[in-house]
């Protein structure tokens, strides 16, 4: 439609979003970035292409209100949101039709709503997948699954820094008596005894590991 400026700027914003999309694939995440430089400049442009356009660029605003979630974290989306909102609606309500205008508002805070509360729900369970995967279930102990990293972390920590780490290994005595005995019922209430033993005892600095039946671990944080 030999709208030059548009045409560039349109394809800016695809560009940065395809190289966002590509770092992210790669790992390297820069929010920062994204924030600061991205989302202004999508606001910036949907303003500009709204005065040139008219209402046909008001179905943009939909997936740009939706892609913020997809690349910033909760909070920063949720206030690139509000700020995208306040900049559009005035310049919308000056442009475009009253009731057409109403029926844009209403379904652009819809669509914004209705992404913060998906985001919140995917974040929420994606946090009590993670608890489950690095969490011995009976005992509520760390498991193998993160005593490895752990590890690795602490020794790199000790070479930086030089302090002191601990390492507690122990084993109950006799447990297969205990099964044997009183049944496995009864030796899984040991062994969560145990758990809620370490869990109150020590101190937040440290971590507890169950790393096998009756097998536990403790990384005693600056201890010599």
């Amino acid at each position: 439609q030999a709208r030059y400026l548009l045409g560039v700027g349109s394809m800016a914003i695809v560009v940065l979003c395809a190289i966002n999309a590509w770092n992210c694939f790669y790992q390297r995440y820069h929010e920062p970035l994204i924030f600061w430089g991205l989302i202004p400049a999508v606001i910036l442009f949907l303003v500009l292409a709204l005065r040139e356009q008219g209402v046909i660029i008001t179905y943009w605003y939909y997936p740009a209100a939706v892609s913020f979630y997809f690349m910033l974290h909760k909070r920063q989306a949720l206030i690139a949101n509000v700020i995208f909102l306040a900049i559009v609606f005035p310049q919308t309500w000056v442009l475009l039709e009253p009731t057409f205008m109403l029926r844009f508002m209403v379904t652009l805070l819809s669509v914004s709503a209705f992404s913060a509360i998906f985001v919140h729900l995917i974040d929420y369970q994606q946090k009590v997948l993670e608890q489950h995967v690095i969490t011995d279930p009976l005992t509520g102990l760390f498991n193998r699954i993160l005593l490895i990293e752990v590890l690795e972390q602490t020794i790199h920590q000790h070479d930086r820094t030089a302090i002191p780490m601990t390492l507690i290994e122990f084993d109950v005595d006799h447990f297969k008596v205990i099964n044997d005995t009183l049944g496995h019922a009864e030796g899984d209430k040991v062994l969560r005894g145990i758990g809620d033993f370490f869990k109150t005892r020590v101190r937040r600095a440290d971590k507890a590991f169950r790393i096998g039946g009756e097998e536990f671990l403790i990384l005693l944080y600056d201890t010599d």
